[in-house]
């Protein structure tokens, strides 16, 4: 499994690679993004674990998807992604979200809720689609003042370009996701 630290060491390389190719200042890219120019900075330096919303908003003002700055860059017509490399983006004692394979404008992500867990996500980009499908427990969905619990074995279609809320109640919940 891929560390933290090397997974902010990634993080930082493609992020001054994708600014540089395009001839973005990091103050031009903060303007751009919505980012403050201190945490670019201190995104390329690897010295901070931003959030997975902050790492869309860099993303978005690159006009890449989070797997592009997050992943390994590694364009082939196919390739097979070994558990190691998977990129832990989010971990806290509520759970944890594993970046497993990205390409083109898609991303497949794992996650995990535990029991009384939760994760508030910040608006994806105009137009973001979340694709999921609960392999245990129940997931609770907050969007739009709605809730919605998905059990296991059931699939949800989410328009993510808004605030939501994952959360678990009475157990665990793991679920797999593909954002686009």
């Amino acid at each position: 499994m891929t560390s933290s630290r090397e997974v902010l060491d990634r993080i930082a390389q493609r992020l001054r690679q994708e600014r540089q190719a395009r001839g973005f200042s990091q103050a031009a890219l903060a303007e751009r993004s919505g980012v403050s120019l201190r945490m670019l900075a201190l995104i390329e330096k690897a010295e901070t674990n931003p959030s997975i919303a902050t790492l869309a908003e860099i993303a978005a003002g690159l006009g890449i998807s989070l797997g592009a700055l997050v992943g390994s860059g590694d364009e082939a017509a196919a390739r097979v992604i070994p558990p190691q490399d998977f990129a832990t983006v989010w971990q806290s004692p509520a759970g944890s979200a594993r970046l497993l394979a990205s390409g083109g404008k898609a991303e497949l992500w794992d996650w995990r809720i535990e029991t009384g867990g939760r994760y508030d996500a910040s608006p994806d980009p105009a137009g973001t689609m979340e694709l999921i499908q609960v392999q245990e427990g129940v997931l609770v969905l907050e969007v739009d003042g709605a809730t919605h619990a998905v059990p296991a074995g059931h699939a949800l279609r989410l328009a993510s370009d808004r605030a939501y809320a994952y959360r678990a109640e009475g157990g665990p919940v793991r679920f797999v996701k593909v954002v686009s």
